[in-house]
Order: C-alpha cells, then sequence, then structure tokens
C-alpha cells in the first residue's frame, strides 16, 4: 500500500499499515537493481582500460549513452527504496542524518581515491610508463606542491579523471532530502523543475570553480536530472508503469527506433572514414556536441530508450541469482563503493599495463586483466559484505549483552 505523498513522510507519522508496507519494499534487497549496478560498475572498469576486449561489449559502443547514466539512474531508484524504508524503520530525522552520513562518507572515498590514483601515476611516471586513463600533468602537480595539490583536490577545484564522478554523488546526497521531499508532495513540479535545472545547468556549472575554468566534468546541476528521473521511479515507478503498459507496443516500436539510430550513430562515430561523410553537415552542427558533461539530450533519451527496451526484454525473465557470474556481478552492486574505489585504480594499472607491455598478444592480454579487474572487484564485495555482516553480528551480540 503507498504511502500518501501528503502525509508520512512529512510529518514522520506513519499508519500500521505504512509501516508494513514500507518494511516489504524488497527486504533483501532488490537484485535486479543490484545486478544492473553491479554490471555499470564492470563496464565503467573496462571501459578505461586501452585495448579491452570485454569493452567492445559496453553500452557506449551501441548507445548515445554509457554505464554512467545507469549508474546514477539506479542510485537514485535505490536511494528512494532506502530512504523511505529507513524512514519507517527509524524516523525521518534518522533517515535525513543518513544520506548526510552518506554524502560524506562518499566525500571520504573521494579523497582517498583521488590521492591513490595520484601515487600510482607517481610511481607509473618514475617507471616511464604512458596511460591514458587518467592525466599524466596530475602526478606532476603533486610532486611541485602537494600541500596545494591535497587542497585543491578537497575543494573539488581539482578532480582527476575516474575519480571525478564521485563529487557529483556528494551533491546529489546532499541534494537527496529536498529532493524526496519534493517528489512526495509534488512529483510532476519537481520534475519540471529538475528539467528546467538542467537547461541552465552549462551556465550554472560555468559558475563552479575548477582547474578548468567552465566547472566540474560531471555537471551536477545536469546529471541531476538523471538522479530525480531515478527517485520519481523508486517512488512513483508502478504507477509510472501502469501508465505506459496502457499502450505498450507503440511505445516499445518507439524507443526501439530511438535505440537503433543511436545505435548506427555511435557505430559511425566510431569509424572515422563514414563519420567523414555522414550525418550531413547540416545534421551534424544540430546534434553535435553530444556532451557527457552536461548530460546531452540525445544521451538521456538514449538512456531511456534501452532502459525500456531492457524492461520489455527481462520482466519475465528469471535469473538464477545463486549461480555466477549472475551472483557475482550482483555481489558487486550490492558493495558499489569499496568496487568503484577499487576499480578505479585497478582501470589505471591495467590501461598502463596495455599500452606499455607486449607479453603475450594484445587480445589475450587484455582478456587476462579483464579476468585480472572483474576478479578483484568481486574479491572486494565479498570482503565488504563479510565485513558488513560482521559487524551486525557484533550490534547484535552488544545489544543482547546490553538487554541481559
Amino acid at each position: 500500500m503507498a504511502i500518501r505523498p501528503d502525509g508520512p513522510l512529512m510529518d514522520g507519522r506513519f499508519k500500521d499499515r505504512d509501516v508494513m508496507a514500507l518494511r516489504a519494499i524488497n527486504p533483501h534487497r532488490n537484485l535486479w537493481l543490484d545486478f544492473f549496478r553491479g554490471l555499470a560498475l564492470v563496464f565503467i572498469v573496462v571501459d578505461h582500460i586501452s585495448n579491452s576486449p570485454t569493452s567492445l561489449l559496453t553500452l557506449r559502443n551501441y548507445a548515445l549513452c554509457d554505464a554512467s547514466e545507469v549508474f546514477v539512474f539506479i542510485s537514485g531508484v535505490a536511494t528512494m527504496m532506502a530512504f523511505r524504508k529507513y524512514v519507517a524503520t527509524r524516523g525521518l530525522t534518522a533517515a535525513w542524518a543518513k544520506l548526510l552520513y552518506r554524502s560524506g562518507k562518499i566525500y571520504v572515498a573521494y579523497l582517498l581515491v583521488a590521492l591513490a590514483l595520484t601515487l600510482v601515476g607517481v610511481l607509473l611516471n618514475r617507471w616511464g610508463w604512458t596511460y591514458a586513463a587518467v592525466w599524466l600533468g596530475h602526478a606532476a602537480q603533486f610532486l611541485d606542491d602537494p600541500l596545494l595539490y591535497l587542497f585543491h583536490i578537497a575543494v573539488f577545484y581539482l578532480q582527476p579523471a575516474l575519480s571525478n564522478i564521485l563529487p557529483l554523488y556528494v551533491f546529489l546526497m546532499l541534494a537527496a532530502p529536498l529532493l524526496i521531499c519534493s517528489i512526495e508532495r509534488a512529483p510532476v513540479l519537481t520534475f519540471f523543475l529538475s528539467l528546467l535545472i538542467w537547461r541552465f545547468a552549462p551556465h550554472l556549472n560555468a559558475l563552479l570553480p575548477s582547474d578548468t575554468g567552465d566547472g566540474y566534468f560531471f555537471d551536477p546541476f545536469a546529471w541531476q536530472l538523471i538522479f530525480t528521473l531515478g527517485l520519481l521511479f523508486g517512488r512513483w515507478g508502478g504507477n509510472i508503469l501502469a501508465f505506459l503498459d496502457r499502450h505498450p507496443v507503440w511505445i516499445t516500436w518507439l524507443m526501439g527506433i530511438f535505440a537503433a539510430l543511436a545505435a548506427i550513430q555511435a557505430w559511425i562515430w566510431h569509424r572515422p572514414e563514414l563519420y567523414a561523410v555522414f550525418p550531413p553537415p547540416e545534421v551534424k552542427g544540430w546534434l553535435y556536441p553530444i556532451s557527457k558533461t552536461h548530460l546531452d539530450i540525445c544521451r538521456a533519451i538514449s538512456f531511456l530508450a534501452i532502459a525500456w527496451l531492457i524492461r520489455m526484454s527481462v520482466s519475465k525473465t528469471h535469473l538464477n541469482w545463486s549461480r555466477p557470474p549472475v551472483a557475482f556481478i550482483a555481489l558487486i552492486g550490492r558493495n558499489g563503493l569499496p568496487c568503484f574505489a577499487l576499480g578505479t585504480i585497478i582501470s589505471l594499472i591495467g590501461d598502463a599495463i596495455t599500452l606499455n607491455t607486449a607479453w603475450m598478444s594484445s587480445l589475450y592480454e587484455g582478456m587476462l586483466i579483464d579476468l585480472a579487474a572483474v576478479s578483484a572487484m568481486t574479491i572486494t564485495a565479498y570482503c565488504s559484505e563479510s565485513w558488513r555482516d560482521v559487524k551486525a553480528r557484533l550490534m547484535s551480540f552488544r545489544m543482547a549483552s546490553d538487554a541481559g
């Protein structure tokens, strides 16, 4: 039973039926969300490794978007579901505090990841190795003035590649309480306000101080749109799908056309000889640049089209969640932050290995590096989950001791 938008979330009071409804929301997490979040994490890692065979299968080769849209949207869905469940069990104030704590946790992870990437870059530079995943100049900046470099990272003025999506999440988690309350009261108005902010995002982002002078690479004013869509779906997904399912055939055809056009354009983009003659200059002037920084409308439409087609394809699919590789990917998705943190380091090291060694054919070497990367992420996820279980048992033991 759904919670009324003008009721419990606003004043912190719940009726018994509302509490039971929220406690029933994914008591063991939504496995589909975990699976696609884990898949997005794997795609993000291999996409930043040069000559990775697995990267040929990732979304960026067949769409105008990539795994970033998937990850941000799923984060919005999961945030809404977790927030409502936390309100039901702990109260509204505790739920807000949880989101603020999450924002601080992501900020600490960002500092550690940015520093680790820089130190690995320093080591690779001393070896004389090249790499493309991170700008080589960051290591030199760090050595010239370490304190100033760390200060610039801490205030987001400088955001090394691979770590630069984490500042976006810091802002999204800080804005989440306001967005969630707005969605509870006025979801349609919130959506249109999000669209309005997205429309002026390039101008707003340019006001943020950065070393490039034009704002953050992941423009928070633009990418909040995908996150807001995720929040809306996490709260009103049943209503949205019920409305769309009134005309599933023509919506599927329309989304299929959008996805096909995006796939054709992505295919042409990776072939300079074709891109030189197609599309016509008039179309290129209208279509390009397809900005990732400011979340170009083509990227958003491409993502929504693929999301709908995947939903129609897997809605009646029953996966065996206990068997690999499905179980491993879902495990990675359940432990997204530590896996992402390790994945960035793996991407940089794997990229350097592929560009500076030739101890076997590039195909086999790339496959081994991809396998090592995914295995390391899986082990990290297993250790993270085990540590969380240990903390939960210690907490239960402490509570039982206090009660005794």
